[in-house]
C-alpha cells in the first residue's frame, strides 16, 4: 500500500517538470494540465471519502 505520494518540481533551463513520486520513486513526468488533473481529481475523491454530517 502507498505511504506516500507527491509531486516534485525540477526546473530545466526556464521550464518546470513536474514528476509523479510515489514511496521515493519516481513514476512518471507529467504536463501542468496533467499535474492540475491530478489535483482536482485527488480533492475530489477525498470530498466524496469523508462522511458529512447534516444536523
Amino acid at each position: 500500500m502507498t505511504r506516500k505520494a507527491y509531486i516534485a518540481v525540477d526546473m530545466r533551463g526556464d521550464q518546470p517538470v513536474f514528476e509523479l513520486i510515489i514511496d521515493g520513486v519516481k513514476q512518471c513526468e507529467l504536463s501542468a494540465i496533467e499535474t492540475l488533473e491530478l489535483g482536482l481529481n485527488a480533492s475530489s475523491a477525498v470530498r466524496w471519502a469523508i462522511p458529512v454530517r447534516k444536523k
